[in-house]
């Protein structure tokens, strides 16, 4: 099975895109500290969303399906996660943060059955 990446998308707050930019800048060394992140890919990406309102994008490659689990049990990272849910808000429908995993597949058409 191919690596899982986790697609996160925040919906930062107007106002609020440089302090978000220092506290995501903490998060991926944090998780990799703990062990719970592999080196690649990982990327934090900013734009506007349909109304121009800042979004941001984070690539976060787990070592483990159960990462997540594990970060949800963490002081520090939990410290880290309540700081960026102060500066996000609920758009159009959706939530502030949104989290879905991915499975890497190979982009050379040999695709693995699930």
């Amino acid at each position: 099975m191919g690596r899982v990446i986790a697609v996160c998308t925040y919906r930062v707050k107007p106002g609020q895109e440089i302090p978000f930019q220092d506290v995501i800048g903490r998060h991926y060394p944090t998780l990799k500290r703990l062990g719970l992140v592999g080196d690649a890919p990982h990327l934090v990406l900013r734009g506007k969303d349909e109304a121009d309102r800042p979004v941001f994008v984070e690539l976060l490659p787990w070592k483990a399906e159960d990462g997540p689990t594990i970060a949800e049990q963490t002081a520090e990272v939990i410290a880290i996660w309540e700081r960026m849910g102060s500066m996000v808000e609920p758009r159009a429908g959706r939530p502030p943060m949104e989290f879905p995993t991915f499975v890497e597949v190979s982009s050379t058409g040999d695709a693995e059955r699930p």
